[in-house]
């Protein structure tokens, strides 16, 4: 059923199912075979590069979709278009977060391929920022521990100093992240500033 040659991709389940995929990954195998069926029906592989083919990127996903044909039972090729302009850029930008998408992938024309981080292959994606109230703080994982908005206490993100020098405990506090999980969390949270001009009552009564 799969090409013997390595695809770059990503597992993708549904809009709004990045937990549902990431339980597939990490749940070990049930003894009830059904089960596991049913668990991995909705994934298919969703490609973006073939990494050992020579040649451009052009090039390389070309030969990705001849290996992949059009009517695959798992294997999808993500669409590409060229980008014309920051104005361009900024426009299909606002059509996937309309409709509920992270961002954008921008590829290099005629790159060779390159593994770990590139400047060849770049994210872009719009921050969201929201308000927190500070609760204490994870030793451990040396981030914020705040609670939300819907009452959720979360794992947020922050820099070395301030770790060592946190805002005190109640204050409301501003993070940036990526959009919220479906407990109401937020995903990828990272403290910015404290807010000072409002208290966390005056912040519950925004809602």
């Amino acid at each position: 059923v799969l090409p013997r040659f390595p695809l770059d991709g990503e597992l993708w389940k549904g809009k709004g199912l990045f937990e549902e995929t990431c339980t597939c990954v990490i749940r070990r195998k049930p003894t009830d075979e059904s089960e596991w069926v049913s668990l991995w029906k909705d994934v298919t592989y969703h490609i973006f590069d073939a990494p050992e083919y020579p040649g451009t990127f052009e090039d390389r996903l070309n030969y990705a979709k001849k290996l992949v044909g059009t009517s695959h039972p798992i294997l999808r090729i993500i669409p590409m278009i060229k980008c014309l302009s920051l104005e361009h850029l900024e426009k299909e930008l606002h059509k996937v977060r309309e409709a509920d998408g992270e961002g954008l992938m921008l590829r290099e024309p005629g790159c060779k391929y390159l593994h770990g981080r590139s400047r060849t292959l770049l994210k872009v994606k719009p921050h969201r920022e929201d308000e927190v109230q500070m609760v204490g703080r994870n030793i451990e994982g040396k981030s914020l521990i705040c609670k939300t908005r819907s009452g959720n206490e979360c794992l947020v993100k922050c820099s070395a100093w301030d770790f060592e020098n946190p805002p005190l405990v109640g204050s409301v506090i501003t993070v940036r992240h990526d959009g919220h999980h479906k407990s109401g969390k937020p995903k990828f949270p990272f403290f910015l500033r404290v807010r000072k001009d409002v208290t966390w009552k005056e912040v519950l009564q925004e809602e």
